[in-house]
């Protein structure tokens, strides 16, 4: 690692020490109108619930991103820069890879032990090719880039002006909390939460948790859907 790329790194992780409290609570609040006026519309319409949070999380991406742009260090706040695309992408598939490895070598250790554990992952509720598809592109896609912009991003970028414990317990157990009013309470999200978050504490680059959280829930709704069959 060159002292340019040390570099990178200190001054993101300075910068990510700098979310207020303010902008945690502006970016909640609006999350928060955002979801309720979501449910009215899935409640009261004929709309697709999965095209309703897909058009729901796209919002609250661009509402995030344009208050980051007005905070006054912009998107370098939660770890993103233009410089670190292609580095964090790269990153994001290297740990996805050796996750994913200890995670198949695990579950197959448990199998020999004669512990199934395949049975956690629940069959998909969307049975049609278009439901299938608005899954995977809501729930694998732009789901997780919502939930890291504010996850790990804001919530972590705020609790890590104390000390990286505190943000990586603070976060995943938001995390949890958020999922379990919606799907319930799993390990798989309580691991997720907290791979994510040392993910991010390490690379210091918001995109490396994003494509873990890609990746991860691609690999859990297609291995649900292949269960199904």
């Amino acid at each position: 690692m060159t002292q340019l790329d040390n570099f990178k790194i200190k001054t993101q992780s300075m910068e990510q020490k700098k979310i207020s409290l303010h902008l945690v609570l502006i970016a909640s609040i609006i999350l928060a109108l955002i979801e309720l006026l979501t449910a009215g519309v899935i409640i009261n319409t004929d709309v697709s619930p999965l095209i309703a949070i897909g058009f729901a999380r796209i919002a609250e991406i661009a509402a995030m991103v344009f208050i980051l742009l007005r905070w006054r260090n912009g998107l370098k706040s939660i770890g993103l820069h233009k410089d670190t695309i292609v580095t964090g992408f790269k990153r994001g598939i290297l740990w996805s890879a050796s996750f994913g490895i200890c995670a198949l070598l695990i579950l197959g250790v448990l199998l020999i032990l004669d512990y199934n554990l395949l049975h956690i992952f629940q069959p998909p509720a969307q049975k049609s090719l278009i439901g299938i598809f608005l899954l995977l592109v809501v729930g694998a896609l732009i789901s997780p880039v919502a939930e890291e912009i504010f996850f790990r991003g804001i919530v972590y970028g705020y609790l890590r002006r104390r000390n990286a414990i505190l943000a990586i317990l603070g976060s995943t157990t938001l995390f949890c909390m958020v999922h379990f009013f919606t799907t319930g309470l799993s390990f798989i999200q309580l691991i997720g939460g907290l791979v994510f978050a040392i993910a991010y504490e390490m690379e210091k680059n918001l995109l490396v948790p994003i494509t873990i959280h890609v990746l991860g829930n691609m690999a859990i709704f297609i291995l649900s859907i292949m269960l199904a069959l």
